[in-house]
């Protein structure tokens, strides 16, 4: 295997300046093309689409939404894409202490629960969405510094909406009516060992959360990696995170139907009939196969079958 060339660059999210390294491969043959994808659906449905990035935390959803929109405004032909977070849609700290949610039959306060799908305002997320689509909205974020929701924080601009977070693929009944707004999905997964070692080196980044790190394993994050790599719905596509911290693309991975709508291949149906309209279709589309049209499209052969049976009639 030939040895990876290495591209690095400095992203600043969250207030904070990093430098990050993916490989050229990487670059060039999975995120350009699946920003070419984006662009190509965007440009077809002519208006605002809905990109949903998810996966378990620690496996660099944050970092790669951020590269993924520097690299749609730096080259030319794509389509410009604004990367945004779903945490300001967690209840605010206040709300969080004061309010409880039912774990295994348990009566839980949601400020234990930091991080879990229960914490977040759905309803207001799907108010969001739905808004989103065809006008520019103000977006809340969460900021770490106040350790709390600030509302209305960011403007979304952009022709393509990258939202990014643990729970945008859940398949649980809370999280059920945004996946009506999705078109497209990308999802995350990763051994569980890298998923840990993520987690250390955030505590090593964030003293101000070292329990995080320290319940990694336990019991709460245990749970939540669980929940997003096992109660998820398929993606359209699905990206390994590598112990390099590289990705690679799951070519096996279950994919939902295509948002985007294609054209099937038109093929002889097998069926005997004497009215007048079908035979000349049928007719019709013998007469291509013998002339090696086999490849002609359904709306193409649909239209040339009409139009043989038009004749027939008259």
């Amino acid at each position: 295997m030939a040895e990876k060339i290495w591209r690095t660059c400095r992203l600043t999210f969250n207030g904070v300046s990093r430098k990050v390294q993916y490989a050229q491969d990487t670059i060039d043959f999975l995120f350009m093309p699946f920003l070419r994808r984006l662009s190509h659906i965007q440009q077809r449905e002519r208006r605002r689409i809905l990109v949903y990035l998810a996966g378990p935390p620690c496996t660099g959803k944050t970092t790669l939404a951020r590269l993924l929109e520097k690299l749609s405004l730096t080259n030319a032909g794509l389509t410009p894409l604004q990367a945004a977070g779903v945490e300001g849609f967690r209840y605010h700290t206040e709300a969080l202490r004061t309010h409880y949610a039912q774990i295994e039959g348990m009566r839980v306060r949601l400020s234990s629960l930091v991080g879990s799908p229960e914490v977040y305002d759905v309803e207001f997320l799907q108010e969001k969405l739905d808004a989103v689509r065809f006008h520019d909205i103000r977006w809340p974020v969460y900021d770490r510094t106040l350790q709390d929701v600030v509302d209305d924080v960011v403007t979304i601009k952009k022709k393509i909406l990258l939202l990014e977070g643990d729970w945008m693929l859940l398949r649980e009944e809370r999280w059920q009516g945004i996946r009506q707004y999705c078109d497209y999905s990308l999802k995350i997964t990763a051994d569980p060992k890298i998923i840990w070692e993520g987690l250390e080196k955030w505590r090593e980044l964030d003293e101000k959360i070292p329990s995080k790190a320290r319940l990694a394993y336990g019991d709460l994050h245990q749970r939540n990696v669980k929940r997003a790599l096992k109660s998820s719905w398929a993606a359209h596509e699905t990206w390994r995170l590598l112990p390099d911290g590289d990705y690679q693309m799951l070519s096996d991975a279950p994919r939902p139907r295509p948002m985007v709508n294609r054209q099937a291949i038109w093929k002889q149906p097998d069926v005997k009939t004497n009215d007048i309209l079908l035979d000349s279709v049928g007719q019709r589309l013998s007469m291509l196969h013998a002339s090696g049209g086999d490849r002609i499209s359904y709306s193409e052969g649909y239209t040339r079958g009409l139009s043989e049976a038009r004749q027939s009639i008259i």
